[in-house]
């Protein structure tokens, strides 16, 4: 933890004044004065550092990021350019701007594409050498609908720093995008601020604080993106970025060398996240790893923004089939027909993968009848045995390695699959928006059933009660939770579709934790592992 004593109040510009109006540039590095306090002012002790960011953040898949370089007189570099280019659609959009002057008090106020915007200054105002005071500043402009899918030029003008000394300076501005992709919600964490750091100067100016960031472990690696800020670092100065996971150093050698243009740099960097850790730490450093090329004194740094973002982990592919059925009176599976309220008493069961689970044409059957609830009475089928020529299993799909004690040992705890079926039949009590869409016996729909098997039956053949922590709608692709958790009970989902494709739009959906019998993923039969097919060992 870094903390300074501040001074208080208007008095600190008064104070400031007694200064000589010079700015030690990065080359001397000068050491921050002593401050002048006078009876009138007040001294309190604030932190510097970087801390969670304080405005809500937007879900999404990704960050970019993208600064400019502002360094020198206004009229000769504004407006910078920033050149940033979205692989999504816009979620956020945050800016970020610093700067060093000659009081404490900053520059609140830049212009966006000629726009004027004011922001909240998150940073400083810190001295870090002789009369050169850092304030870093943060608008949320999401607003201004300035940036958009793709390549995007944003203007940023009226940066003025360069108040009352001849080395004050603009060091620059970034823009940080959250964006969605269509593949799925990130991680996303961002800490904001600023923390400074020379290698020669007393603590707390000799170093940066580490950040650590927490996170739930997954089964599964995962790919993370580290997207930094840092400004007023010289170039050709060795600095370095250290991540450490899992015990395991990392070392990013002189990220930091003016790449957006004079004192102002942005990077981005990828890493694995192992299966099972849960945190990891990041740290700018004004120093010089052995390995570097540059020159022997390490710059010194400002650092601005630290933002880690983790992928949704990626659910591995592998062979298996599903057996089991579904005796579910209790009525605790919802919901349908869409619109509606109530509970859904189903019964479902049949298999899926037995003699083949794998492309190009997996085997099974599948039956699931709707007793009472607000969809009314029928029962849909798909496959093999006694279905109308056309139903099948068109598709199997198997996650989330391992399995749930005390079950049978199986490649997955997930598995989903789907294909075409009919409806066998349908009494009166069918709401029109599942009836008018069927001709019994005739008419196909595209369905996908979904069975997280976590759970076993116990006396009865009952299950127990879902558990606080168990999400409402399952796991995997389709629930709020990548991976079971073996705490809960199995858990199932059919969808059924007023056609053949997709598109047609969705007339029954049903879901929820199961109360009687069995749903057991298993692996592929001998039929498949003969083959030399990939599968369970």
């Amino acid at each position: 933890m870094k903390y300074f004593l501040r001074l208080g109040g208007l008095v600190v510009v008064v104070a400031l004044s007694f200064y000589a109006c010079q700015n030690a540039p990065q080359t001397t590095d000068t050491p921050p004065s002593q401050p002048i306090i006078g009876p009138a002012l007040s001294i309190m002790a604030v932190f510097d550092e970087l801390t969670p960011i304080d405005i809500p953040l937007a879900e999404g898949s990704g960050i970019v990021a993208a600064g400019v370089g502002m360094r020198g007189d206004p009229t000769a570099v504004q407006p910078g350019t920033i050149d940033i280019d979205v692989p999504g659609d816009v979620v956020q959009v945050i800016l970020y701007w610093e700067g060093q002057m000659r009081t404490a008090v900053g520059d609140d106020q830049v212009t966006v594409e000629g726009t004027p915007v004011t922001g909240a200054m998150i940073g400083g105002a810190t001295e870090f050498f002789l009369g050169a005071w850092s304030t870093v500043y943060r608008a949320d402009i999401t607003g201004l609908d300035v940036v958009e899918p793709g390549l995007n030029a944003i203007e940023i003008g009226d940066l003025n720093y360069n108040r009352g000394c001849t080395d004050c300076r603009n060091n620059g501005a970034g823009i940080l995008v959250i964006y969605d992709d269509g593949t799925g919600v990130a991680d996303i964490q961002i800490r904001d601020g600023l923390d400074l750091a020379f290698f020669e100067f007393d603590p707390p100016l000799d170093t940066t604080v580490p950040q650590t960031y927490t996170f739930a472990a997954a089964s599964a690696d995962r790919i993370a993106e580290l997207t930094m800020f840092a400004s007023s670092v010289a170039p050709d100065r060795p600095n370095v970025v250290v991540v450490t996971i899992n015990g395991a150093e990392q070392r990013f050698v002189d990220p930091f060398q003016n790449l957006d243009g004079p004192d102002w740099d942005t990077r981005q960097y990828a890493f694995t996240i192992p299966a099972g850790v849960s945190s990891l730490t990041v740290q700018a450093l004004s120093e010089r790893d052995p390995t570097s090329t540059l020159g022997t004194k390490p710059a010194s740094l400002a650092w601005l923004t630290s933002a880690l973002t983790i992928e949704p982990p990626v659910l591995t592919p592998m062979g298996c089939r599903v057996t089991g059925g579904v005796v579910d009176e209790s009525g605790n599976c919802r919901h349908c027909p869409i619109g509606s309220s109530g509970l859904n008493a189903f019964t479902c069961g049949g298999q899926a993968g037995a003699n083949t689970a794998l492309p190009p044409q997996p085997s099974g059957n599948w039956t699931h009848s709707n007793k009472k609830g607000p969809a009314g009475r029928f029962t849909f089928h798909a496959g093999t045995p006694s279905a109308p020529e056309g139903t099948e299993i068109e598709w199997i799909d198997c996650m989330d390695p391992g399995w749930c004690s005390p079950a049978r040992r199986a490649p997955a705890k997930q598995i989903d699959f789907g294909g075409i079926g009919t409806f066998k039949n349908m009494s009166g009590n069918v709401p029109p928006v599942i009836a008018d869409h069927v001709t019994v016996g005739v008419s196909l729909h595209r369905f996908e059933v979904n069975v997280d098997d976590a759970g076993e039956p116990g006396k009865g053949g009952k299950q127990d009660p879902p558990a606080l922590e168990c999400p409402v709608d399952g796991f995997g692709l389709w629930g709020t939770e990548e991976f079971v958790n073996c705490d809960c009970p199995d858990f199932y989902r059919i969808t059924i579709y007023a056609g053949t494709d997709p598109s047609s739009g969705v007339i029954y959906e049903a879901s929820g934790w199961i109360k009687g019998g069995n749903l057991q993923i298993h692996p592929l039969t001998g039929n498949d592992t003969k083959s030399g097919s990939v599968g369970f060992e």
